[in-house]
């Protein structure tokens, strides 16, 4: 799992690599553990995906992606600088 802003679109951009195929959740997280957003819920091959997290109301600030699949939970940290 790779997260990284591009400079022509302030939206993170979050890759994530299947070993194998199967139900896909990522969720961002606030950094009390409350879900701020469900990115993406799907069955998905494996093989490289992306995803985009579309803020709205969220501030500037420290979250943190959760990708859960293949029975396997990976969490990574993310900054969102407005």
């Amino acid at each position: 799992t790779a997260i990284r802003p591009n400079p022509f679109n302030p939206l993170p951009t979050i890759e994530v690599a299947l070993t194998q195929g199967g139900r896909t959740r990522l969720e961002i997280l606030d950094l009390r553990g409350r879900r701020v957003a469900v990115v993406l819920d799907a069955d998905l091959p494996a093989g490289s995906h992306e995803a985009v997290w579309q803020p709205t109301r969220e501030p500037s600030g420290v979250y943190v992606a959760r990708l859960t699949a293949a029975g396997a939970t990976v969490t990574r940290r993310l900054s969102l600088v407005r």
